[in-house]
């Protein structure tokens, strides 16, 4: 197997009361623990086409893509399962009048609003327990 370490990017979706989405992971790995919409970062792609193409793919909405806020990056590696990932984290607002949906029933079993400042859905995905543990969540206000 051909080893190498993937780029992803993790959002942070914002409502106007300052809540943020997070989704219960289903059918890969990580299955069963609460992450942010995001995925690959794609060649050619920009973090916030990525996150903009991520976020309606998962969630069937649209986020203020010109307003995207970067707060750093985060890396997991899943020995188990031979992968390794940089994850590039931002936050954007999502567009008014929308309202998320699984759009991905294999990939996405719950989708929860979160206020920023917790509870916090458990047990969490690698990747943004990581971030979370060394960074504040980046806000697009």
């Amino acid at each position: 197997m051909d080893k190498h370490v993937r780029v992803g990017v993790g959002c942070f979706v914002f409502n106007q009361n300052q809540e943020f989405i997070m989704i219960k992971r289903k059918g890969s790995h990580g299955a069963g623990t609460w992450a942010l919409l995001g995925g690959h970062i794609e060649f050619g792609q920009t973090v916030a086409e990525a996150a903009f193409m991520e976020v309606r793919q998962e969630a069937g909405i649209d986020i203020e893509a010109t307003h995207v806020r970067y707060g750093g990056w985060s890396e997991a590696i899943f020995l188990e399962e031979d992968k390794h990932y940089i994850s590039v984290i931002c936050a954007a607002y999502m567009q008014p009048h929308c309202e998320p949906k699984i759009m991905e029933p294999d990939k996405c079993e719950e989708i929860r609003w979160v206020k920023i400042d917790g509870p916090y859905p458990e047990p969490m995905f690698k990747p943004l327990a990581r971030y979370l543990l060394y960074n504040q969540i980046p806000v697009p206000w």
